[in-house]
């Protein structure tokens, strides 16, 4: 779906980092945050990505859309929602599986995807 709206070259799949979040906000329009997580953030490479540390990073205006598979990042929910303002965030406070998310990309991913600007 984001390759037929935004172009061929539209989609980025990167290594969780703190450099490859930073990245994502930077230039996406929809990110796609699939990582382990803890109530306290994210878990990228050695360390966490907090609601703080996204609440300092640039993001540019076109950012719409963020989903974060993160077990238990939903406990932070309100924090998530102003670190990635004004992009609306798919978040949960509890154990997720895989196949949740991979359920979600392919039912209902698309037509977020299509819905944006």
């Amino acid at each position: 779906a984001a390759r037929e709206k935004w172009g061929p070259d539209s989609v980025v799949a990167l290594r969780m980092t703190e450099e490859h979040v930073r990245r994502a906000l930077r230039e996406g329009h929809f990110v796609f945050i699939g990582s382990h997580g803890l109530a306290r953030g994210l878990l990228a490479g050695k360390g966490l990505i907090t609601p703080e540390d996204v609440a300092r990073m640039d993001k540019n205006s076109r950012l719409q859309f963020v989903y974060l598979t993160s077990c238990d990042s939903g406990t932070q929910q309100k924090a998530w929602e102003e670190a990635f303002a004004p992009a609306k965030v798919v978040t949960y406070d509890r154990l997720t599986a895989v196949v949740e998310h991979i359920s979600w990309l392919w039912f209902r991913g698309p037509d977020v995807v299509r819905g944006l600007e």
